[in-house]
C-alpha cells in the first residue's frame, strides 16, 4: 500500500524535516511506483533541510535511470564510487589496483554494483567500450557477482560479440541463482545469437515456468526464436502479447505488421 505508506511517512516529514530517514523511505516508496519526477523532487526538498548523503543518492540516481537521463545517472554512480575510492576512473580500465587493498567487503560491494551500473547506463547510451570497461571494473571487486554477468553476457549478446564469453558467463550467474527467470531469459537470448535455436526456446520456456508475471521482452525473445524455428504462427502470437505487456524493441511493431524479424 505504497500510496498510504506516502502519505504517512508524509506527515512525519512535515513534523520532523531534518530526518533523513524519513525522507529516504518517501524516496523508495515513490520509486516503487515508478514516480520518478517526485523523487528527484523529494530529494532537492530534503536537501534544503541537510546536506544528503549517499544514502540519498543511492535512492535519487534509479530515478534518472528509469527517466532516461543517463549523463545525470553516471554523475551520481561516479561520485558515489569516489567516495570510496577518489582514484577509481570512471569509463576506462582499472589499471592501479593497490588502492583496493584498503577497502573493506562492503566498500568491494558497493563498488562491483555502482561498475555495473555505470555499465548499464552506458550502453543505454549506446557507449559500448565504456560500458564494458565499466563491467570489467565491476568484475576486479567481485569476480563472482551474478548481476554484473548476467548483465555482461546480455549486452554482449545484444551487440552480438564475444559469445563464448558470453555463454560461460551467463552459465555462472545462473548456478548463483538457478532460479532467476532474467538470468535465464540471458542464457536463452544467448544462445539463440549463437544460432543454437533449440537450445534457447527450451530456456526460454523455463522463463515463464519459473516467472508467471514475465516481462514483454521474454515473450519477443521468444517470438524471435519460434520464428527462427520456422514457427511464424506462434512467433506473431507471442510478438502481440509482448506488445501488449510493454517493454520490448523498437522492431516490435515491424515484427507483428511484417511477420518476420528485424534485428
Amino acid at each position: 500500500k505504497f500510496e498510504e505508506a506516502i502519505e504517512n511517512i508524509s506527515y512525519a516529514i512535515d513534523m520532523k524535516p531534518d530526518i533523513e530517514q524519513y525522507w529516504g523511505q518517501k524516496m523508495g516508496y515513490l520509486l516503487q511506483l515508478d514516480r520518478c519526477e517526485e523523487v528527484i523532487e523529494c530529494y532537492n526538498s530534503a536537501a534544503n533541510y541537510f546536506e544528503p548523503t549517499d544514502y540519498l543518492s543511492y535512492l535519487l540516481a534509479p530515478a534518472y535511470m528509469t527517466l532516461e537521463e543517463y549523463d545525470k545517472t553516471i554523475e551520481i554512480y561516479a561520485r558515489l564510487l569516489h567516495n570510496i575510492e577518489p582514484t577509481l576512473p570512471i569509463d576506462a580500465l582499472i589499471i592501479d589496483k593497490t588502492p583496493l587493498n584498503s577497502l573493506s567487503y562492503d566498500q568491494l560491494m558497493r563498488a562491483n554494483a555502482l561498475y555495473t551500473f555505470i555499465g548499464d547506463s552506458y550502453h543505454q547510451m549506446n557507449n559500448r567500450q565504456s560500458a564494458f570497461n565499466a563491467y570489467e571494473n565491476a568484475l576486479i571487486f567481485f569476480p563472482e557477482s551474478a548481476a554484473t554477468l548476467n548483465n555482461y553476457a546480455y549486452f554482449l549478446a545484444v551487440d552480438g560479440i564475444d559469445l563464448d564469453k558470453a555463454e560461460k558467463m551467463s552459465e555462472t550467474a545462473i548456478k548463483a541463482e538457478p532460479d532467476n527467470a532474467t538470468y535465464i531469459d540471458t542464457y536463452a537470448w544467448v544462445l539463440y545469437k549463437m544460432g543454437r535455436y533449440k537450445d534457447a526456446k527450451n530456456w526460454m520456456e523455463k522463463v515463464f515456468s519459473y516467472d508467471k508475471n514475465a516481462q514483454g521482452i521474454n515473450y519477443e525473445h521468444y517470438g524471435d526464436i519460434l520464428y527462427k524455428l520456422g514457427d511464424t504462427k506462434k512467433a506473431v502470437q507471442n510478438w502481440k502479447k509482448a506488445k501488449k505487456i510493454g517493454g520490448t524493441s523498437e522492431f516490435i511493431d515491424q515484427k507483428i505488421k511484417d511477420e518476420m524479424i528485424y534485428e
